[in-house]
């Protein structure tokens, strides 16, 4: 693996002043906060703040960043106060680029591979012929797209073990793929045993409040340890030119639902009851991203602000579709239902996402979505603003940074650290560009930006908006 950037000095947690969320997502917000709509409005309204850059340089070394800085966003009418303590990141590079790529398919090599691996690792033969691709026909209205599904279960012991691997393709040359892999308790064996119906989740990273729950159950390996195994695993099935860029606690709920004498007839395969905690299987999540000429990919996982955002921009683009179906079935003196648009791909994107989850029995879970194609990609020197002008934009803006946590409030948003890199977007066609963006990060969680800006105009960015 490499290591691909320097990590200039690690500072103190941020500090929050005045009026701040924080807890899990079942805390309530306070009282005193404004409505969640007319923040929303706000916030809406100021990302697309203009800034005007004082000066533009070309190389790393004359950006100026510090290895450590305060900075202070001004109170809001809400009554918001804003301070952080940062650390910075700088890549150890000479200057970074604009990136146009795209994100590609996988290979039948890298299903052997995959599979080849977890068999190995985890003693299990798979049932089937797991490395071969089998396609079917997507037919959608007025397109017709093909997906490509491998996939393969096997038990160890009393788990289950199942992983898959697919390719979404469509008629216009757009794509996309994933790859997911689950070790999970045999759930119908323990539903016959219990009386009960057992269900097991994925594995996900602890939230806050959540770490007390966990340490009930035992967990040997160590954070190190589970990285050793993390990068192991990914070299060994050709995934290379990657760097650890968070290490988390995760667990697996494993859990019974208790009925609660709702059960529908009509839908006797619908949960309906109570769930209650049976055991939290727990493992250390590795988040992997990308390095180019030693400028990492900065990472970013999906949160529950980013999934309604995207919800959002799908009903909107259904809306508009129905629109244009009544108009043209208007001018065509028709019915609605005769109308036939274009349909654009039905696959939403996301950005790249890799990771690793590792237990006391080895890997448990590995999922990666929308990789990359950077064997093939086009690259044109960019500009960056200084670090006195990222700091201006961060200290002018401090409503804007506290409404983007308003939709998560579960997460800690104290930022205290400030890291350059890479951060993928829509381009035009069929094709994404990596642009170079300062990502702003809490230590809790070094996968989840909490704001970003835009490293080459200032440009104040809401992540989710970038990946539609």
């Amino acid at each position: 693996m490499r290591s691909g950037r320097r990590i200039i000095k690690t500072a103190t947690a941020g500090i929050l002043a005045v009026v701040l969320l924080s807890g899990c997502a079942e805390e309530k917000q306070e009282e005193t906060m404004a409505p969640e709509a007319t923040l929303k409005e706000e916030y809406r309204a100021q990302d697309t703040t203009a800034y005007a850059p004082s000066l533009k340089v070309s190389r790393l070394a004359e950006i100026g960043a510090p290895e450590s800085c305060d900075l202070e966003a001004p109170v809001s009418s809400y009554g918001i106060a804003m301070k952080f303590h940062l650390s910075v990141e700088v890549p150890d590079a000479e200057q970074v680029y604009r990136i146009r790529t795209r994100v590609k398919t996988f290979d039948e090599k890298f299903v052997s591979d995959l599979a080849a691996e977890i068999g190995k690792t985890a003693g299990l033969t798979w049932e089937g012929t797991p490395e071969k691709f089998q396609t079917e026909t997507v037919e959608g209205e007025n397109r017709t797209d093909k997906k490509q599904t491998a996939a393969a279960e096997g038990k160890v012991g009393e788990d289950i073990c199942r992983f898959s691997v697919t390719n979404y393709l469509g008629e216009d040359g757009e794509q996309s793929a994933e790859a997911f892999y689950i070790r999970y308790p045999d759930t119908e064996k323990l539903s016959a045993e219990r009386g009960q119906v057992v269900r097991a989740g994925e594995y996900r990273e602890l939230w806050r409040g959540q770490e007390q729950e966990a340490d009930k159950y035992k967990l040997e390996i160590t954070k190190s340890e589970a990285q050793k195994q993390a990068e192991a695993f990914l070299e060994k099935i050709g995934i290379t030119g990657v760097q650890v860029a968070s290490v988390k606690g995760a667990c697996q709920e494993v859990f019974e639902m208790i009925p609660d004498g709702n059960q529908q007839d009509d839908n006797p395969d619908k949960l309906v009851g109570t769930p209650r905690t049976i055991e939290l299987r727990r493992g250390w999540c590795i988040r992997f991203s990308h390095v180019i000429d030693a400028v990492p990919v900065n990472v970013f996982k999906p949160n529950a602000a980013m999934e309604r955002t995207l919800q959002e921009e799908k009903e909107k683009a259904a809306e508009a579709a129905e629109e244009q179906r009544k108009q043209l079935a208007a001018e065509q003196g028709v019915s609605v239902g005769e109308v036939k648009i274009k349909e654009g791909f039905p696959y939403a994107q996301l950005p790249e996402q890799l990771y690793v989850v590792v237990g006391d029995n080895g890997i448990m879970q590995f999922g990666y979505n929308a990789p990359l194609e950077l064997e093939k990609m086009t690259k044109v020197p960019a500009e960056l603003i200084t670090w006195n002008d990222v700091a201006k934009i961060v200290e002018q803006n401090g409503l804007y940074f506290k409404n983007l946590t308003l939709f998560d409030p579960g997460i800690n948003n104290e930022a205290s650290n400030a890291r350059l890199g890479y951060m993928l977007q829509e381009s035009d066609g069929n094709g994404y560009d990596l642009i170079p963006v300062w990502d702003f990060y809490n230590s809790e969680d070094e996968s989840l930006a909490l704001f970003t800006v835009n490293a080459s105009d200032g440009t104040l960015m809401t992540r989710p908006r970038f990946y539609k």
